[in-house]
């Protein structure tokens, strides 16, 4: 409608310019004519290019913009393809044996609340067995792992500390059922007169006296990073084990050496897991799980030890960096209740499905590896596997010619 108008229009004007030219410039009637036709086809040419320019910038856009929907489908189509690929790859059997797992724990508990319910009736027709109840529990929390008060005065690790008496061997974890070392537990240890050897648990103060704890600590710190970085090339993987505390933690320089440490290189900070122990992990504020997370920020992880129960988030674990968490081998074989609500052979892959490795540590006879294995546990570590021994000679390093240690700021 619009267009028949501008024809319409620019006919006038073409009558117009023939009048113009007849009356006012004495045309002939040919030549007006021939004016009115010429003022006609000007106007026609005109209006019909700018018609073509707009056609051609509608069409240029709706080229541009099919362009950009075909590049967000083929970005769509190679999405797909990438998940159907990994849908392809995933085997079925881990899918169904995760599934059987959850079936299992979800029949462990319906098992153990018939149990209790039972339980509870029978307490209310004889109250015997609620005094057996209680005295079954007085005797399973006898075997807690509690955090003991060192027996060496400070005086004498002092002491020790100068002489240079404090050091740090390591013991081999070991994967089940193959036995290869895939890490090693760095152990502080102070040699005694008789040159006798003094587990950490017996010097290392855990109240008070922070500096001579950072200062021990310190030396397990550099002794793993030294490893981890000539090991870091390793098809292997191998981790170090090395223990952290609150000392360590809430020491500004301290941790200003750690993190630049850790960024020297990524891959030697990826073999790196910083152990601490499960009561001074729960007695962490805010703060300090902000300083232990910038250490995983780096690369490395974090390993609880000296678990008394199993009964964590262990989503928010993960998502805290923790990478593993340990038991204590003879309260998990003898008295699992103790850690969990579940059964031992449910524990080990509820706890696996989150990214976190359970490994049960203090193993001492051939029948507890044999149990653990059943139970499908895969790392262990103890006396009985391989004592703790020099790193020098238990850690197998790529390029033995460097076994220097790094400088201590």
């Amino acid at each position: 409608m619009v267009q028949f108008l501008v024809y319409i229009f620019m006919s006038l004007f073409s009558v117009a310019i023939s009048f113009v030219t007849y009356f006012g410039l004495t045309f002939t009637t040919i030549e007006a004519f021939l004016a009115g036709f010429v003022a006609f086809a000007l106007a026609f040419i005109i209006y019909e290019r700018t018609l073509r320019k707009r056609a051609e910038g509608r069409l240029e856009k709706g080229i541009e913009d099919l362009s950009a929907l075909l590049s967000t489908n083929a970005a769509a189509g190679k999405m797909l393809s990438k998940r159907i690929n990994e849908i392809t790859k995933e085997e079925t059997s881990t899918r169904l044996d995760v599934v059987e797992a959850d079936l299992s724990v979800f029949g462990t508990l319906i098992r153990e609340v018939a149990e209790a319910v039972t339980q509870i009736e029978e307490a209310q027709v004889d109250g015997v067995e609620v005094e057996s109840t209680t005295k079954k529990n007085t005797e399973i929390k006898k075997d807690i792992i509690v955090e003991k008060q060192p027996s060496i005065p400070i005086a004498d690790v002092k002491k020790a500390m100068k002489e240079g008496r404090i050091i740090y061997n390591v013991q081999p974890i070991v994967n089940l059922p193959q036995r290869e070392v895939i890490a090693y537990d760095f152990l502080a240890q102070m040699k005694a007169d008789n040159n006798k050897l003094i587990a950490s648990q017996e010097f290392i103060p855990t109240k008070g006296n922070e500096a001579l704890v950072r200062e021990i600590e310190q030396i397990g710190f550099v002794m793993a990073f030294s490893y981890a970085k000539q090991n870091q090339d390793d098809e292997k993987q191998v981790l170090f084990y090395v223990p952290v505390s609150k000392a360590s933690l809430n020491d500004k320089s301290m941790l200003e050496w750690l993190l630049g440490q850790l960024d020297i290189s990524r891959e030697m900070a990826k073999r790196i897991s910083f152990v601490i122990s499960e009561k001074q992990w729960i007695e962490l504020i805010g703060a300090e799980k902000l300083k232990l997370a910038s250490l995983v920020g780096k690369g490395a992880a974090v390993s609880i030890s000296g678990a008394n129960s199993l009964r964590h988030d262990f989503g928010g674990l993960k998502k805290d960096g923790i990478s593993s968490i340990r038991a204590n081998a003879k309260i998990f074989i003898d008295k699992p209740q103790q850690y969990s609500d579940y059964q031992n052979s449910d524990v080990a892959d509820y706890i696996h499905r989150y990214g976190i490795d359970l490994i049960i540590d203090d193993v001492k006879t051939e029948d507890q590896v044999l149990s653990l294995l059943e139970i499908g546990v895969k790392m262990i570590a103890g006396d009985y596997i391989a004592p703790a021994g020099s790193a020098i000679d238990i850690i197998e390093i790529g390029d033995k010619s460097d076994q220097s240690m790094w400088a201590v700021n």
